[in-house]
């Protein structure tokens, strides 16, 4: 295998990483500190308490995400730099490539456990809105990607 051929595996296997990584991270919760957001509370009628239970969840959970996600960027970066040597050493890519698995799997796990308890705060109608309340946020946000932004000179 040439070392073209070779990081061109790598880039493909890091694109992979960071597209999973954001891909669990929006379906079914808008983005942000939402349940902070005084429009969704109030269209959910969160109450200061379920507010509360998701923030702790939330920093609980973000503390961990941190460290996770900072294993996953060393763990591909060692897989990264084993992938760009001359003579790729098999048993140490695949190592490599192993470690970048378990850490990714790490940060999958955090993140599904923090969405869980995030859910069970939740009535089975508020979890519903907020369902809706995600899905027109991302409509929003896709439609202001490709629509043309309005000028902000005097006409």
């Amino acid at each position: 295998m040439t070392r073209r051929e070779l990081r061109l595996i790598v880039v493909m296997i890091i694109g992979i990483e960071i597209a999973g990584y954001a891909q669990m991270r929006v379906p079914g919760f808008p983005p942000g500190a939402w349940w902070k957001d005084r429009r969704v509370a109030e269209e959910l009628k969160l109450t200061q308490d379920q507010q509360g239970k998701i923030e702790a969840i939330w920093v609980e959970h973000r503390r961990r995400l941190i460290d996770e996600k900072a294993e996953l960027d060393k763990r591909q970066l060692d897989l990264s730099d084993t992938l760009s040597k001359e003579q790729v050493d098999e048993a140490a890519a695949m190592k490599a490539f192993e470690q970048v698995q378990v850490a990714r799997t790490a940060l999958e796990r955090t993140t599904f456990s923090m969405r869980i308890r995030t859910k069970n705060v939740l009535s089975p109608e508020q979890q519903q809105k907020l369902d809706e309340v995600a899905e027109k946020t991302r409509r929003e946000r896709q439609a202001g990607s490709v629509a043309p932004k309005p000028s902000n000179t005097p006409r």
